[in-house]
This record gives structure tokens, C-alpha cells and sequence, in this order.
């Protein structure tokens, strides 16, 4: 059985000719769909990177029973319609030789794998990590506003055809973009817990605490829909109060325009950018931080917050997505919010109570997402789709 795996995520091919993700797609993500499927082309944006010489710096992607097709970016309205002619004709050609497919969406390339899927009469399933409208109307441009709309419609539309849907949260993305067919949901964090030794490492740290930086941290895209500048308006609110707190981000993207909006506030010196961490170093800085915020925009269910969660940091967020279903109300605050935001904040620096408190309930409430339990009902979801996948090609030969 061949299955074909499509979504707009960049991918990077080095001069080792391997090829490598920055973030998440990893070669361990394929295996979970190679358990039932003997080979899985990966249908995306590929890009040739021969500067990248440290493979290291990145997360391998290549590996046994894996493949890669490029395809054109789709993801920006203007250019959609020129690229879409060479899309769907290199779409087609891939699934050629599919047995089934599965999309990860909300995904330009996702839409246009199951539009091909369907005029092919081959089986296809979902993946709903996000939220559509969210993520184009929080690119703050009048295009991606204006396309938000019909983005949600068309999502909308074909998750709700989908006869396999699985879903990262337990509820918010299932209201919003409901399916008619198989549904599970498990979040596509990947977390081998030890419970007993990040709780006491977590609570030590607190109680050490000595009168120095108090090291607040976010893990994401250097995007305002990730809430980077909410992050920074409510820092230099803190900052009056707690003159000693740092702000430490990781991720990808372009530093400037943050570095110039935390200088122009005069607290440059306060927002410190890591880049992008891989998965040893970057839990090595999660159990460093005093508290972790995820000031989102949009979301689905962020697999950063859950990584925090399970160092047993407390963490801050905001309504958005699925965050609410980590985070107790008193946690949480609106979108774009920076003073409700700088509250939270404050409140959770200046008490130590709470955050001995919140320690032991946010590392509870990561172990739901230990990868244990996670696998049993996503592995059960994918051998289901597989065997139907199976029954559909048998019918047809």
C-alpha cells in the first residue's frame, strides 16, 4: 500500500542530498503513517539548500520508505492562480501510483491533494491541526483577510466530506470545521514523559528562586499571529513592576522587526531570541524558565505549551484554539491583549504559591499527551483508514 502525505510545509534539501525539516516533520513523524502503509511520499514545498552544510542544525526528514515531491507555494492568494496550473498537474502525476492519502490541513496543497484525491476515486483522510480562518486573517495583510473568509469555507467543505478525520484538540476544531465520518482526535505532540523526575527538578527550581532574572519564555514562529509583539507590549508593562524579568524566545523567522519594537520601548536589552532549538536543547531551556506564555492569536492545540507543560513550567495563554482545553480560566487571557496578558504575567511572578500550584497541574494535564497513550488511538485511526484504503483497491482491481 502506497499513501501520498500533502501539506505546504517547507522542506529543505541539503548538499548530503537528505532531506531536512526545521521544525516537526521529522523522519519519527513518518513512521507513525509507515506502520501501516509500506511507502509514504511526502507531497510539499521543497527546497534546494546547498549552504546547508551542518545538517545538524536541522531535523532529518529522509529515511527508509520515504519520498519527496516539490510543489509550487500556493499559500499566497496572489500567486496561487499562476501556480495552480503546475500544481495540479504535478499533484496528479503523484497520485498516480497512490493507494490513499492523507492531507494535513488547513494546507493549500492539502485542498488541492483532496480535490485531486476525490476525481481520482482515491481514499483520503485529515488531519485538522489548525484553523483556517485564523491563520490567514491573522497575517494582518488586506489579502489574507480577504481570503480568510472563503479559506474557512473551502476547509469547511472538505473536512466535512472527509470520511477519516482526526483532530489535535478534543473539541474546538471539531465545532468549528465538524466531519460526517470517522473521527478521533489525538494531538500531534510527540512526549515521552518522566514524570517523578520533572516535577521535583520543576519545583526545586522554584523554590530556589534567589532574587535574579526571572526568565520568561514562548516558543514560535517570529510572527504576529503567534502574539511575539502582544509579548513584548506586556513585557515592558511587567518590567515596571519587575525590572529583573527577561523574555526569551525560540523559533524561526526574522529577528528585526520584534529586536525594533522591544528597542523602540526601550527594553532591547530584556527580549533575548534563541532561534530555533533542537528538541534535547530546547527541553534543557524549557526547564530553565520561571514562566511560560503562549499569547496565540490563532492556534489549534500548540504543541510548544504541551512541551512546557510537561517540564511542570507554569504557563499563561490565550483564549485562542484549543489552548483552553491546557489552561485553567485564571490562566487565560483575550487575543491581542497585552495588558490582560501583563496581568497574568504579574501575577504569576509575584506569587509563588501559585506557581508551586500550577506546576503540579499543567505536568497532570501533559501527561493526557504522553506519546503512550497517544499512539493507541492514532495508530488505532490509521489502521482503520489503511484497511478501508485496502477495501477500496481490492474493489476496484
Amino acid at each position: 500500500m502506497k499513501a501520498v502525505f500533502a501539506h505546504d510545509h517547507f522542506l529543505y534539501t541539503g548538499i548530503d542530498q537528505q532531506v531536512y525539516s526545521e521544525v516537526g516533520f521529522d523522519y519519527p513523524m513518518w513512521e507513525r503513517y509507515l506502520k501501516n502503509f509500506d511507502q509514504l511520499t511526502i507531497a510539499s514545498r521543497l527546497v534546494e539548500d546547498p549552504q546547508l552544510r551542518s545538517p545538524n542544525a536541522k531535523l532529518r526528514s529522509s529515511g527508509d520508505r520515504v519520498q519527496f515531491v516539490s510543489l509550487p507555494n500556493l499559500s499566497n492568494p496572489r500567486t496561487r492562480l499562476t501556480a495552480m496550473p503546475i500544481a495540479r498537474r504535478r499533484m496528479r502525476e503523484v497520485l498516480q501510483a497512490a493507494d490513499a492519502v492523507i492531507v494535513r490541513l488547513p494546507s493549500e496543497v492539502g485542498l488541492l491533494a483532496i480535490k485531486e484525491a476525490q476525481a481520482m476515486n482515491i481514499p483520503w483522510a485529515v488531519e485538522v491541526v489548525g484553523d483556517a480562518w485564523g491563520a490567514y486573517w491573522n497575517y494582518q495583510t488586506l489579502a489574507g483577510r480577504l481570503y480568510a473568509p472563503v479559506a474557512y469555507m473551502r476547509h469547511r467543505k472538505w473536512i466535512r466530506r472527509a470520511k477519516y478525520a482526526i483532530y489535535v484538540t478534543k473539541h474546538y476544531l471539531q465545532k468549528r470545521y465538524p466531519s460526517t465520518g470517522v473521527v478521533e482526535h489525538a494531538s500531534n505532540v510527540q512526549l515521552t514523559l518522566d514524570h517523578t523526575f520533572d516535577i521535583r527538578k520543576r519545583i526545586e527550581l522554584l523554590k530556589s528562586y534567589e532574587g535574579g532574572a526571572l526568565r520568561v519564555g514562548l516558543i514560535g514562529y517570529l510572527n504576529d499571529y503567534k502574539g511575539i509583539d502582544t509579548a513584548i507590549e506586556a513585557l515592558k508593562r511587567v518590567l515596571e513592576q519587575i525590572p529583573q524579568c527577561e523574555l526569551h524566545i525560540v523559533g524561526k523567522g526574522d529577528t528585526e522587526k520584534y529586536r525594533q519594537l522591544a528597542e523602540s520601548m526601550g527594553i532591547g536589552n530584556r527580549v533575548i531570541f534563541h532561534g530555533v532549538l533542537l528538541p534535547q536543547a530546547l527541553m534543557e531551556w524549557l526547564h530553565g524558565l520561571d514562566l511560560y506564555i503562549q499569547p496565540s492569536r490563532t492556534e489549534g492545540l500548540p504543541r510548544a505549551l504541551i512541551e512546557a507543560m510537561s517540564t511542570g513550567c507554569p504557563a499563561i495563554g490565550s483564549s485562542a484554539g484549543g489552548i483552553p482545553e491546557l489552561l485553567d480560566h485564571e490562566a487565560l487571557h483575550r487575543p491581542g491583549d497585552e495588558k490582560g496578558l501583563a496581568e497574568r504575567m504579574l501575577h504569576a511572578l509575584t506569587n509563588i504559591d501559585w506557581r508551586l500550584q500550577q506546576a503540579l497541574v499543567v505536568i497532570q494535564r501533559a501527561a493526557e499527551y504522553d506519546i503512550n497513550r497517544l499512539e493507541a488511538r492514532r495508530d488505532g485511526f490509521w489502521r482503520s483508514f489503511a484497511e478501508y484504503a485496502q477495501r477500496e483497491k481490492e474493489g476496484h482491481l
